[in-house]
C-alpha cells in the first residue's frame, strides 16, 4: 500500500480530501498539513509517496513545497490542485516534475482517478526495481573499466574517440563543453550505504540534468563521478554558474537523504571532450583539499591555492617538545602546536607531511610515557593513532586530537610534579626541623633531597609562598620563643642551641621577626 500525504489550508476542502475512500485504491492516507512549510517536515517522515497539495498555501506555497520535493525526495510523487487556470503555474508546476495538475473545484472522483494513475506509475517503477538491481551490479562488477575506459576514449584520435564515446550517449561531433563534479563518500560510517548509494546515483543524475544539457554518470563504491556537458557557444562563467547551481543542490540533496559525510570536487572547463580527463584530475585535486575545508562541502579547484609544498617549515625538536610536556607547560605547548598548524594551513602543506608529523608527535609523547613507566593507552587510542594514514580526516581534526593528547598527558606529568614536589618540601621541612640548631643551607638541604638548590628554591616559593631562608629563620625564631618561656637560659645559651653562634644577631633576627628583644619577649610573657 502506497502512502498520500495532503496539504491543503481550507478546512472544508481539506476535509473532503481526506474523507475520499482511498483504501479503494490501495492508498494509505498518512498525514494531513495546512501549509507548505509544515508538511515538509512531516513528509520524510512519514515515508510518503504520493502528495497532494493546493498551490496557494500560507508560509510557503505548493510550487514551494513541489521544488523542494523535486529536489531533496525525487522519488515521491507530486499532485497540485489549484482554482486558477493558469498558464504560469502549469510552467512551474512541469519544471518541478508535477505528475498531475488538478482545477478546483474538486470532483472527488477525478481526484481519485489522478491518484490512481500515479500509483500505477509508482509501482511500474518499483517493478523495474530487479532490472535495476541487476544493472547496479554489472555497474558495481565494471566501474572502474568503465570510467577508466572512458576517459582513455576521450584521448584517442577523432575517428575512434567518436565511435568509443557514442556508447556513453556523448556526440563527439557536437561543440560541446565539459566539467567534471566528483563525489567522495566516507562510506566506512556507515555499513548500509552501498545498498541504498544507487538511488542516489539516480537521483544526482536528475539534479545535474535540471541544470546541463548532458550527464554521463559513472557508480564506483565510494564515489559518484558526472561528466555535464554544456552547450560549447556558453562562456566559461555562465558553464561555472550552472555547475556551482548543480553543485549546490546536490549537497542539500546528500545532507538531507545521507547520514553519511562526503565532499564533491569540482574540475576546470574543458572546451571539448579531449579534456575531460584533466577535468577529472582536477576534480580529484580539490577533493584533496577537504583536508583543510571539511566535509559535506563542494570545493572548486580554483578556489584553492595550489600547494605551495613545504616552505621550510621544521617542526619543533623533539628534546623541546618533551622538556614542555615533562613540565606540564599546557599553554606553552599548545601555543607550540597552534603556530604549526598555522603555518600548514598558510602553506597548503602536503597533507602526508601532516599526517606524518602528526604521527611524529605521537611517538614524542609515547616515548616520554614509557620513560614515566606509563602506557600511553591511558592517555589516547594509540592504534587509532597509529592509523591515522589510512583514515579520511581533516587538518582540524588531527589539531584537536593533538591539543587533547597534549592537555591530558601534560596534566598528568603537571599532577606527578606537583605530587613530588610536596613529597620534596615535606622532607625538606623535616629536615630544617631536626637540623636548625646547626649551620644548615640551601645547599645542604638540596644535597640531601638530590635537586639542585635552584630547582629546590623554586618549588619552596612556589608551594609555601616563602622563601627557604625566611622558614629556617621562623623555625628557629619559633624553637626560641619556647626555650624564652619554659628554661631560665640565656640569651646566648638560646642562640647557640636555635643554630646561632652570634648572640647580637639572634636577638637582631628575633627582633625584626617578633617586634620585641629575646628579653623583653621573655619578661612579657612571664
Amino acid at each position: 500500500m502506497l502512502n498520500l500525504f495532503i496539504v491543503e489550508d481550507e478546512a472544508i476542502c481539506r476535509e473532503g480530501l481526506m474523507n475520499i475512500q482511498w483504501n479503494d485504491i490501495g492508498i494509505n492516507l498518512a498525514g494531513v498539513a495546512a501549509d507548505g512549510e509544515g508538511a515538509l517536515k512531516q513528509i520524510q517522515k512519514k515515508k510518503c509517496d504520493i502528495v497532494l497539495s493546493d498551490i496557494r498555501l500560507p508560509k510557503q506555497t505548493g510550487l514551494w513545497l513541489a521544488k523542494q520535493i523535486s529536489l531533496l525526495m525525487p522519488q515521491i510523487k507530486v499532485i497540485l490542485i489549484t482554482a486558477f487556470d493558469d498558464f504560469g503555474y502549469a510552467q512551474e508546476a512541469i519544471k518541478y516534475g508535477v505528475a498531475e495538475y488538478l482545477l478546483k473545484p474538486i470532483n472527488p472522483k477525478a481526484v481519485l482517478e489522478s491518484v490512481d494513475t500515479v500509483a500505477k506509475q509508482i509501482m511500474v517503477e518499483r517493478a523495474n526495481e530487479t532490472d535495476m538491481r541487476s544493472l547496479e551490479k554489472q555497474i558495481k562488477e565494471n566501474r572502474f573499466l568503465l570510467k577508466d575506459w572512458f576517459l582513455s576514449a576521450c584521448l584517442r584520435n577523432e575517428g575512434d574517440a567518436n565511435k568509443a564515446l557514442s556508447v556513453f550517449g556523448v556526440d563527439a561531433d557536437k561543440k560541446r563543453a565539459y566539467i567534471v563534479i566528483n563525489i567522495a563518500f566516507l562510506i566506512e560510517q556507515d555499513s548500509s550505504y552501498e545498498y541504498k548509494s544507487f538511488s542516489s546515483f539516480k537521483n544526482i543524475s536528475k539534479i545535474i540534468e535540471t541544470e546541463a544539457v548532458e550527464c554521463t554518470p559513472f557508480f564506483e563504491q565510494d564515489a559518484y563521478i558526472y561528466v555535464l556537458g554544456f552547450d560549447a557557444a556558453n562562456s566559461e562563467r555562465t558553464i561555472l554558474a550552472h555547475t556551482f547551481s548543480a553543485a549546490e543542490k546536490i549537497v542539500n540533496y546528500l545532507k538531507f537523504n545521507c547520514r553519511i559525510s562526503f565532499s564533491i570536487g569540482i574540475g576546470r572547463v574543458a572546451a571539448s571532450y579531449k579534456g575531460i580527463p584533466a577535468s577529472f584530475k582536477d576534480s580529484c585535486d580539490a577533493l584533496n583539499f577537504r583536508f583543510y575545508i571539511g566535509n559535506n562541502q563542494a570545493i572548486y579547484i580554483d578556489d584553492v591555492e595550489p600547494a605551495k609544498g613545504n616552505a621550510g617549515f621544521k617542526l619543533i625538536k623533539e628534546k623541546d617538545f618533551t622538556n614542555l610536556l615533562k613540565m606540564g607547560d599546557i599553554a606553552q605547548l599548545l601555543e607550540m602546536l597552534e603556530e604549526i598548524f598555522k603555518t600548514f594551513k598558510e602553506n597548503c602543506e602536503n597533507i602526508d607531511t601532516i599526517k606524518h608529523t602528526y604521527l611524529e608527535f605521537i611517538i614524542y609523547v609515547s616515548k616520554v610515557l614509557h620513560a614515566a613507566d606509563q602506557n600511553p593507552s591511558k592517555f589516547f587510542s594509540v592504534s587509532d593513532s597509529l592509523n591515522i594514514l589510512d583514515k579520511n580526516v581533516t587538518i582540524e581534526e588531527l589539531h584537536k586530537d593533538l591539543q587533547n593528547i597534549f592537555r591530558e598527558t601534560a596534566l598528568f606529568f603537571q599532577s606527578s610534579r606537583n605530587t613530588k614536589n610536596k613529597e620534596i618540601i615535606e622532607r625538606v621541612k623535616q629536615i630544617i626541623d631536626e637540623n636548625y640548631n646547626k649551620d644548615i643551607s640551601l645547599t645542604m638541604i638540596a644535597e640531601k633531597v638530590f635537586i639542585s638548590s635552584c630547582y629546590l628554591s623554586t618549588i619552596f616559593n612556589k608551594e609555601t609562598n616563602t622563601t627557604l631562608t625566611d622558614y629556617i629563620t621562623q623555625v628557629r625564631v619559633s624553637k626560641a620563643k619556647k626555650l624564652l618561656k619554659s628554661t631560665g637560659l640565656k640569651i646566648f645559651e638560646i642562640s647557640n642551641r636555635v643554630g646561632y653562634d652570634n648572640p647580637k644577631y639572634f636577638s637582631h633576627i628575633f627582633n625584626k621577626v617578633t617586634g620585641l628583644l629575646p628579653s623583653q619577649y621573655r619578661s612579657k610573657g612571664n
